[in-house]
């Protein structure tokens, strides 16, 4: 199995690869693709670094609104 870049999450269960990617961006990784795992299923991986800096919510999304 070829990966592009660096899986760093992996788990979730995989819709589409657009949902997936979706979600990945959502919680603050690069890009999301759907793979395949040992038992034959397809599961959302989630590529890259967090774009967090130390000391800030992981999600960028704003709660207090």
């Amino acid at each position: 199995m070829n990966q592009i870049g660096e899986i760093k999450f992996c788990g979730m269960k995989c819709y589409s690869t657009p949902e997936c990617n979706a979600t990945c961006i959502h919680e603050g990784y690069e890009k999301g693709i759907c793979l395949q795992n040992d038992y034959g299923s397809l599961e959302c991986c989630c590529q890259g670094n967090l774009r967090s800096n130390a000391g800030s919510p992981i999600s960028s999304v704003d709660l207090t609104k």
